[in-house]
């Protein structure tokens, strides 16, 4: 992301669909939620990565329920870990 910060809306390029359609499967999702949030960064530099990351998914229009399961609510599924609402 740092390489296209001055273009962040661009990765609406990379991940275009937005969920069923009549050709795909009826279990197809947002491209969004494909993403799982993670970081190789140290601890001290976690704010600035969230803050990245939010000002991606601001830039693309990504909606708040997509954005939750970005940074949490999907590897929480995966990971047969409950999501408190």
């Amino acid at each position: 992301m740092i390489k296209k910060e001055n273009n962040l809306a661009v990765f609406k390029d990379y991940l275009w669909w937005k969920g069923p359609t009549a050709h795909s499967s009826p279990q197809a999702v947002y491209a969004f939620e494909k993403i799982v949030f993670g970081t190789d960064e140290p601890p001290e530099q976690l704010d600035a990565d969230v803050a990245r990351y939010e000002a991606m998914l601001e830039a693309c229009g990504v909606p708040e329920p997509s954005r939750r399961k970005i940074f949490g609510e999907t590897i929480a599924t995966i990971l047969g870990i409950p999501v408190r609402a």
